[in-house]
């Protein structure tokens, strides 16, 4: 589609920002064609190592919330003594406390523990101990954040080698074009140089052209192949097999549609990057809430039963205990007060981190903004050169084939022709990974390459 003039002289501050994240159409899936864009980036978020290592991290975080949850949850737990020794019916003779002889087993003698002893224990108040809970349910949120911003990154390396494939392949369609260019051209040379109407130097030249535009379409279409093995390298997780042999390049969104600069800063807030930022800023409050509880005392209650199996001093073999374990601390050496401090400069840390981050990225923003629109014109101007080339090589070879154009001239518009086509190509990819950097700079690559991100707002 064709940009407004009025759109380059607007300045960037203001301007509307060519692409398509939220409105861009449905992404195709996989047909003759080949893979798609969409089935590349989802096979790659589902089998992927890196989305794989990233959901795994995000469930350890959430395993290791509920471990630290548990500590507010009732213990139970059974130790034990059981067993046998030589020495078990040996007695001792003693007079009890009323100067009675009496028999003691020697095998419970001192013994502080019995031979089996069952406990509880609950934890009623250790602020430190929540504080810390708290802060490891953050971190749960900010893990599975995490996972989104790598499943972003992910979704930006799959697309940027899908559109290095669509690219190369491009490029290799194109010297294929260029290779039957050069041998109409080079049969042509040959009838004029045998009817005596070329010299030797001008069909050397043909003969020449037409061998480097045979390496050219090799050597493209060979770097098209490892362009795909990488791709599929990134998408399948190591898995060789089961590499298609193109890829769809319709599949490609087209960044044509409009949105206002603020509504992208304000995208910006919304990505994943300053959202785990944000969280790990409440990481480090919650850190400096768990120092600062250190100087609280701290709330226990525990009961429990043992059996002993023989006689002790005291003539019983079981007993039931039920008490309570409080702890005040009243000095300990500046720990809790140097641990506030440097959990607070840990929050001052964070809050400049996010503001400094939020600052770049929108900074980004204007930048790929500003650049996308000037992608987007050049494109449009190198198309019609293009265009314009492709004709000009078809007037010089009707002139040719009436001996008012040389092959000389021939070549030259060739080479024009090759080069304005590729250029073309280039100028449109350039935009498209603009426009894709612009997505991964709101968060937004991934849902919008997926099919996943709602048609409007």
């Amino acid at each position: 589609m064709e940009l407004p003039r009025s759109l380059s002289r607007v300045g960037v501050l203001t301007a509307l920002i060519l692409f398509a994240f939220l409105l861009a159409p449905p992404i195709g899936h996989a047909d003759d064609e080949g893979l798609t864009l969409s089935n590349a980036v989802s096979r790659a978020l589902q089998d992927g190592y890196s989305a794989r290592i990233a959901a795994l991290t995000a469930g350890q975080a959430g395993d290791s919330y509920r471990e630290k949850r548990g500590a507010y949850l009732p213990h139970l737990y059974a130790t034990s003594g059981a067993g046998t020794s030589n020495r078990r019916d040996e007695k001792l003779i003693a007079f009890n406390e009323n100067g009675k002889i009496k028999e003691y087993g020697i095998a419970a003698l001192a013994a502080d523990e019995g031979w089996l002893n069952i406990f509880v224990e609950q934890l009623v108040f250790d602020m430190r101990q929540w504080r810390l809970i708290e802060r490891e349910k953050i971190s749960a949120e900010l893990a599975r954040i995490q996972e989104g911003e790598e499943r972003e990154r992910v979704a930006r390396d799959v697309t940027a080698k899908f559109s290095e494939v669509v690219r190369l392949e491009r490029q290799a369609d194109l010297a294929l074009i260029a290779l039957e260019d050069a041998r109409e051209l080079d049969n042509q040379a040959r009838k004029l140089f045998d009817a005596g109407r070329s010299i030797e130097s001008d069909r050397e030249a043909v003969a020449l052209r037409l061998a480097e535009s045979e390496m050219q379409a090799r050597s493209r279409r060979a770097e098209a192949r490892e362009a795909l093995e990488a791709l599929w390298l990134a998408i399948a997780g190591g898995e060789r097999a089961g590499i298609p042999a193109s890829v769809a390049a319709s599949s490609l969104p087209k960044p044509e549609l409009l949105l206002s600069l603020a509504g992208a800063e304000e995208a910006v807030t919304r990505s994943p990057t300053l959202r785990a930022l944000n969280l790990r800023q409440r990481v480090e409050e919650a850190t400096a809430k768990a120092a600062s509880a250190r100087r609280l005392p701290t709330l226990g209650f525990k009961a429990g039963y043992s059996h002993y199996g023989a006689d002790r001093y005291d003539l019983f073999q079981d007993q039931v205990r039920v008490g309570i374990d409080f702890s005040m601390p009243i000095f300990d050496g500046f720990e809790a007060r140097s641990a506030v401090a440097r959990a607070t400069k840990g929050v001052q840390i964070a809050r400049l981190r996010y503001q400094s981050q939020l600052e770049l990225k929108q900074a980004r923003v204007r930048e790929l903004a500003r650049r996308l629109n000037s992608a987007s014109e050049r494109s449009i101007l190198t198309q019609r050169r293009s265009e314009s080339s492709r004709e000009r090589q078809r007037l010089t070879d009707l002139r040719l084939q009436s001996q008012r154009a040389t092959l000389e001239e021939a070549l030259s518009a060739r080479e024009r022709t090759a080069r304005d086509a590729e250029e073309a190509a280039n100028a449109y990819f350039t935009r498209f990974d603009l426009w894709a950097s612009l997505l991964h700079e709101m968060g937004r690559l991934a849902p919008t390459v997926t099919g996943s991100l709602p048609a409007s707002p």
